[in-house]
């Protein structure tokens, strides 16, 4: 038995996330599990106070202010694309878009404001993290913003071929053909993103975001190899960026090789992993790789972090059937019953306890 995998959500700075709904009712910005926090700081370092940070998910969320030492952050947020604006007086207003996840935490932000331009100032200044950059770079990183914006509605659009098919086309064979054009054109734009981030990486070499937008670019995009290549830049500027370490760990274990998945798993210290989904996630792959001790060790850490999660012990069961363990997989089957009898695995479950010895 193949099972799906459960994809993890990355924060991404300036690409729209794929999973945001085309409209969402008032207020639901919040209630998530998502956060983000930040400090911001002026040219020499020093804290800027009461700055106004104004955070939005599709229009709407919350206005702060930054405390004495420059610091702010909202907790229970959505995830998806949310645009940020600093201001404060004697600066330029600083703008950015942010991915944030539900599952993985977005890493802290350091904004470093720049001075606002003098009235009589006849140049634009343009810069990303305090460094001025050519108009042709801001040009490029705009042009990936909003072509992986474009990939995310075409994201959209192929989910929308099957779940609200248009009038006269509700056969499987119109819903396939639409599937397939969406996912050409996602793909068309995801490169056309990859090559606006490369081009204005050679500008902002180090650029954490950029970085990042790459790599989620060619992860979409199904380039497994070029996304481990720039999750591993950013891990090599930041050894402590756990959510390129998962990520690396993912590509890793995808591609087959266990090895490097479990020496990236090895950075993260598992008191930083309170969530039982990444460990749900590894578990998955190594059961569909055939490596069932190693699964059953995920989900194991996986029902630690929540002794309630049903899911976690039907995939651990499976682990255990896949490692001629039926004593313990029969275990982990009642209890799926116990805390999920009309679960969307309990017709499975049932039938597997029927026949497992």
């Amino acid at each position: 038995m193949r099972t799906k995998w459960r994809i993890w959500s990355l924060a991404i700075v300036a690409v729209t996330g794929l999973t945001v709904a085309a409209s969402l009712p008032a207020q639901a910005w919040r209630g998530g599990g998502g956060r983000l926090d930040g400090t911001v700081v002026d040219a020499s370092g020093n804290p800027v106070a009461d700055a106004v940070v104004q955070l939005r998910l599709n229009g709407q969320g919350p206005d702060l202010k930054t405390d004495k030492k420059g610091k702010w952050a909202v907790l229970g947020i959505n995830g998806g694309a949310w645009s940020i604006d600093i201001s404060a007086p004697g600066f330029q207003t600083f703008k950015t878009t942010v991915q944030v996840s539900e599952v993985l935490r977005v890493p802290t932000m350091k904004i470093q404001m720049i001075p606002a331009v003098k009235q009589e100032a006849t140049e634009a200044v343009i810069s990303v993290g305090g460094k001025k950059i050519s108009p042709e770079t801001a040009a490029a990183i705009e042009k990936g913003n909003v072509d992986m914006r474009a990939a995310d509605e075409l994201g959209k659009a192929y989910d929308a071929c099957r779940t609200a098919p248009a009038a006269g086309k509700e056969t499987p064979e119109a819903q396939e053909a639409c599937a397939k054009a969406a996912e050409a054109s996602r793909s068309a734009k995801l490169k056309e993103a990859q090559q606006s981030f490369a081009a204005a990486l050679k500008e902002l070499p180090d650029n954490r975001p950029i970085l990042t937008n790459l790599e989620i670019a060619y992860y979409l995009d199904g380039n497994l190899d070029e996304a481990v290549k720039y999750a591993r830049q950013i891990v090599s500027q930041e050894p402590g960026d756990n959510p390129s370490w998962m990520m690396i760990a993912k590509l890793e274990l995808e591609r087959g090789h266990f090895d490097a998945g479990k020496e990236a798993l090895s950075h993260i210290p598992e008191d930083k992993l309170t969530d039982p989904m990444p460990f749900l996630n590894m578990g998955i792959l190594y059961y569909n790789k055939k490596h069932p001790a190693e699964a059953e060790e995920a989900f194991s850490k996986a029902i630690a972090r929540r002794a309630d999660m049903s899911e976690a012990y039907y995939y651990r069961g499976l682990a255990r059937m896949q490692g001629k363990n039926n004593a313990g997989a029969k275990a982990d089957f009642q209890k799926y019953m116990q805390l999920d009898p009309k679960g969307k695995d309990s017709d499975t479950v049932k039938d597997i306890l029927k026949t497992i010895k």
